[in-house]
């Protein structure tokens, strides 16, 4: 789908204000043309129900709306609800509850592996796919602006590229983070440490270099740690028990 027109100046203007403030560059992607960011902005802007949400339900929806647009949304085979008016917590996925969200409309999980089960369930639609969902491109740094809410992040056996950016060690109420079979390349982060409440962490069978970082020995409720078939060289951290 093609970015909607743009909205009123002053409803742009106090979105950019909004967005700029928790970004991770002072707003500038934000106000680049052609960026997922600036996509993802005048998709916000255009929605119908833009004045009754909260700012909360403003950086929410936005930061679901630039991993839509970083990972070539629009040829997932799973999308429905994705960028629409429905609430984004009926929007597309296989979380276990049905939905994206808590009980208080934060978002908690995104599932986009279909190992499983033959088709992906919630109040927007049923797609049936094969156990990837066709997830082309980056890991935006807008992800971790659902730190105080996602616990569970699983984009397995999809086109994912780049690296795993420093900005997932804000993701601090994460207890699964499952990336396995994309192609992910570059180290693995110190800051996967800080995700102290992870109990499982899947990134087998990427190209990912470098060693496992120390401090993951820190990470005490840590159970599973699947890290095979990469490139990564070097010994077990003695502090990995």
């Amino acid at each position: 789908e093609a970015p909607p027109t743009a909205a009123p100046a002053s409803t742009l203007s106090d979105l950019i204000e909004l967005l700029s403030s928790v970004s991770f560059d002072n707003g500038t992607a934000l106000q680049t043309r052609l960026t997922p960011q600036n996509d993802a902005l005048n998709w916000l802007a255009s929605n119908a129900n833009l004045d009754t949400y909260s700012d909360e339900k403003r950086i929410q929806r936005y930061a679901l709306a630039v991993l839509y647009y970083s990972t070539n949304g629009d040829s997932w085979y799973g999308k429905v609800g994705w960028l629409s008016n429905f609430d984004e917590c009926d929007w597309y996925s296989l979380a276990e509850a049905g939905s994206l969200c808590d009980e208080n409309g934060s978002v908690v999980e995104l599932n986009f592996y279909n190992g499983d089960t033959e088709t992906g369930n919630n109040e927007v639609g049923t797609i049936p796919i094969g156990n990837g969902n066709n997830i082309v491109g980056t890991i935006p740094n807008e992800l971790a602006l659902l730190s105080d809410s996602l616990a569970s992040l699983t984009i397995m056996e999809n086109g994912l590229t780049g690296t795993l950016p420093t900005s997932i060690g804000f993701l601090t109420q994460l207890t699964r983070l499952s990336l396995w079979r994309n192609s992910l390349v570059g180290t693995i982060p110190s800051q996967i440490s800080l995700l102290t409440s992870l109990t499982f962490l899947g990134l087998w069978d990427n190209s990912l270099t470098g060693t496992i970082p120390s401090e993951v020995g820190t990470m005490t409720i840590l159970t599973d740690l699947h890290v095979g078939y990469n490139s990564l060289m070097g010994t077990i951290p003695s502090q990995i028990g």
